[in-house]
C-alpha cells in the first residue's frame, strides 16, 4: 500500500476479519495493525484487548468508509419469526433431540450390557476354579 489511511479500530480479530472480507469483495486492500502490545498478547493468550487497527489505501479511504456506514445501518434481510413458529421450532428441535437420544441409548445399551456379560462371567470363572 503506498499512502495508507486508518479507517477504523475493530474491537478483535473476528471484527477485524469481517470488515476485511468486506472490502475484499469491493477490491479494496487492508493492512492490520495490532494496537499496542496486542500481537503479543495474541500470541500468548490466542487473544488481545488492544484492537486491531485497520488501514486502506488513502483514496480508498471514502469508499471505505461508506461500505462499513451502510454494512451496520443495513436492515435484517428477514422479518423475526412470530412466538408461534419460535414455539414450534423448539418444540420440533426438542422432539429431534429425544430420537437422537434414544437411537444413541439403543445402540450403546447391547454394548454395555454385553460387556457387563462378559465380565460377570470372567469374575464366576474367577471365584470357582
Amino acid at each position: 500500500m503506498e499512502k495508507e489511511a486508518l479507517l477504523t479500530v475493530a474491537s478483535n480479530q473476528i471484527e477485524a476479519g469481517m470488515i476485511e472480507s468486506l472490502l475484499e469483495e469491493e477490491n479494496i486492500p487492508v493492512l492490520r495493525k495490532q494496537r499496542g502490545a496486542g500481537q503479543y498478547m495474541e500470541i500468548y493468550m490466542g487473544m488481545s484487548t488492544e484492537g486491531v487497527e485497520l488501514y486502506v489505501p488513502a483514496e480508498s479511504l471514502e469508499k471505505a468508509s461508506e461500505l462499513i456506514r451502510v454494512q451496520e445501518t443495513e436492515e435484517p434481510l428477514e422479518e423475526p419469526a412470530s412466538d408461534e413458529e419460535l414455539i414450534q421450532a423448539e418444540e420440533d428441535q426438542e422432539k429431534k433431540r429425544r430420537t437422537r437420544s434414544w437411537i444413541i441409548l439403543l445402540l450403546v445399551f447391547p454394548g454395555i450390557l454385553w460387556l457387563m456379560i462378559n465380565q460377570l462371567g470372567n469374575l464366576l470363572r474367577i471365584v470357582f476354579q
